[in-house]
């Protein structure tokens, strides 16, 4: 049985898959560090044993937006530990069933150091077991070569004192992966406005196991892509990758969202709002609201807790070309908005602001003579 010891801070420590370090984020970069404890409630990677006593320390997101208007929320990762004996195995499963072919790596623990030496490797079998044998004595971190997120890490303490005959649970991918029928759909970026082009992105697929990259492409400018129609049922990784321009410096950001190709799933294709904040890439389905019909369009713009957002940019588009144009706003110290008299039509209310989901939703307008706003539209919006 393993050992497992309270968290542990990793520090500077660079993971085997570039697409994990991608993920983890230094707090450094606000120079101190302060926030808050929150249990995790995302499945795995180490079984219920373990996920309960997982802890990720978060800054608070609007203190860092506070100190800078770059980043939006920053936040220091801490894994799990396990002592074990100079031998000791890993079952890789993905929802209960093994996985085979993966390679797991062990790297040297130096935390001082942003780079860290491969000193074991071993590949699961058909059964999802991995083993490790022969080790010296010491601290290593235990990843798989290519995964999601960072999920996947876990402190292994080796010793010639440790639990023999150790095996320890591994979930893997650490994020649960989006079931579709194809590998196709939409990505919306944070500046994304249904009538402006969007900077393309790079995307790659994944092999999930292998890690061998099948297939690349690239975004259109209103975000859609699209692979071969002959990509068989299984798990695989979308890699993206994207030049983001701000006004301080060119930054390239880049993320895996693991995904599960199946005839039978009940999406047809991926239809996502991403982003990236210092914790790495950030991705939501977008959610599908009837219809709204209005006589004036008008209302509120809150968080998800009903914490007034000011200052946020909405637009009105015609979805018609014979209805004129758009118009454009911001919602005022309260979160209130309101756009002027419109011809009767069906229109799209777009709403944007720095650190949360763009909100899209249809809206039949159909005017009245009611002074006011007689049905304020009331829009939450889902933090990135």
């Amino acid at each position: 049985m393993a050992s497992f010891r309270p968290g542990t801070r990793i520090g500077r420590f660079r993971p085997a898959s570039p697409l994990v370090s991608n993920a983890i984020a230094s707090s450094s970069c606000l120079g101190f560090e302060v926030g808050f404890a929150l249990q995790s409630t995302q499945s795995g990677p180490f079984g219920v044993t373990v996920q309960d006593k997982r802890t990720i320390s978060i800054f608070a997101a609007f203190l860092a937006f506070l100190v800078s208007p770059v980043i939006l929320r920053a936040c220091t990762i801490f894994v799990e530990s396990v002592e074990v004996g100079n031998e000791f195995r890993v079952r890789v499963t993905d929802r209960g069933q093994p996985i085979k072919g993966l390679r797991l790596i062990l790297r040297a623990h130096r935390p001082n150091e942003s780079e860290a030496d491969i000193v074991n490797n071993s590949i699961t079998d058909e059964e999802g077991y991995a083993h490790f044998s022969i080790l010296s004595s010491g601290s290593f971190m235990l990843s798989p070569d290519h995964d999601s997120g960072i999920g996947d890490l876990l402190m292994v303490y080796v010793s010639p004192a440790g639990p023999k005959n150790t095996t320890i649970p591994l979930g893997w991918p650490s994020r649960a992966p989006l079931v579709v029928r194809s590998v196709e759909g939409i990505l919306r970026q944070p500046d994304y406005y249904p009538a402006q082009e969007q900077a393309e992105m790079s995307l790659s697929l994944v092999e999930g196991s292998s890690g061998r990259e099948i297939e690349m492409t690239r975004t259109d400018p209103k975000g859609r892509f699209h692979f071969s129609d002959d990509v068989s049922r299984g798990l695989y990784f979308l890699h993206l990758s994207a030049s983001v321009t701000s006004s301080d410096s060119d930054s390239d950001h880049s993320g895996t969202i693991p995904i599960e190709v199946n005839p039978d799933a009940n999406e047809t294709a991926l239809d996502l709002d991403i982003g990236w904040t210092s914790c790495g890439l950030t991705h939501a389905r977008k959610l599908m609201e009837p219809e709204l019909i209005v006589g004036k369009v008008c209302g509120k713009v809150t968080d998800a807790e009903g914490g007034v957002i000011s200052k946020a940019q909405i637009w009105l588009q015609a979805v018609r070309d014979d209805i004129e144009g758009s118009d454009e706003t911001l919602t005022s110290a309260t979160g209130d908005f309101s756009f002027p008299e419109r011809n009767e039509g069906t229109y799209q209310l777009i709403v944007q602001s720095r650190g949360f989901r763009p909100y899209l939703r249809q809206i039949r307008l159909q005017p009245t003579t009611t002074p006011g706003c007689p049905q304020p539209a009331h829009i939450a919006m889902g933090v990135l």
